[in-house]
């Protein structure tokens, strides 16, 4: 009953519901800003309301060891309960924190062959992933080919990712190569003292009219 309640209030319930309730198998997903803005948060966020669906959620990080992403984790469900006034669901964080399983990767080291091949590996030994959301790819070392092959390795295994991606130009614009191979892209920016959060394409629409704001203190999606 609780995890029903925090489900229907999950502040990234809009983002489902423009997505139908569902992402499919081999969809990519990117939330692009500048550095501090609020990726990571919107990320996670997105990941606590898969996983209160009960969907398996693997979450990789590059720029954060596993200890600090796990910090994300427990402060944004806590703030959702106590935005919401639903008291004690410990029961509920320690039971839905089964659906997770965090990993730390260098990319100096890890191509995405090699990241797919450890997705795998967890998946043959019984760790399902409906969801793996990656954060902190630096996307300036990749191949050109390497978001397609991202995308084709989920397609065949089942996953649907979510993806974070560094504005580097003053007009919060993501380059073409990127944004063409992206299946849904919000665009997370600071303006006049408010932190916006835009789905620029969501699928075969490149105005899906889904818009919502950041908390500046909690960077809860409102």
């Amino acid at each position: 009953m609780i995890q029903s309640e925090i489900l229907d209030r999950s502040p990234a319930r809009i983002i489902d519901k423009a997505l139908g309730g569902k992402m499919n198998p081999g969809e990519l997903g990117i939330v692009a800003s500048k550095r501090g803005v609020g990726k990571t948060s919107v990320l996670v966020q997105i990941a606590i309301d898969c996983m209160l669906q009960n969907k398996a959620v693997v979450h990789i990080s590059f720029n954060q060891q596993a200890s600090y992403v796990m910090e994300w984790y427990e402060d944004i469900f806590a703030e959702i309960a106590q935005k919401k006034n639903l008291g004690d669901v410990s029961d509920v964080k320690n039971e839905f924190a089964k659906h997770r399983v965090i990993l730390n990767f260098n990319q100096e080291v890890i191509t995405i062959e090699k990241m797919a091949k450890t997705l795998r590996a967890l998946a043959s030994s019984g760790i399902n992933q409906d969801y793996v959301i990656i954060d902190g790819l630096n996307f300036n070392k990749l191949d050109d080919d390497d978001l397609k092959k991202l995308k084709e390795f989920a397609a065949a295994d089942g996953n649907s990712i979510w993806c974070s991606y560094d504005i580097e130009t003053s007009d919060d614009v993501v380059p073409a190569k990127v944004a063409d191979q992206a299946d849904i892209l919000t665009i997370v920016s600071s303006k006049q003292g408010e932190i916006l959060l835009e789905m620029t394409k969501l699928r075969d629409s490149n105005s899906p009219n889904v818009t919502a704001k950041l908390d500046s203190k909690t960077l809860l999606i409102q």
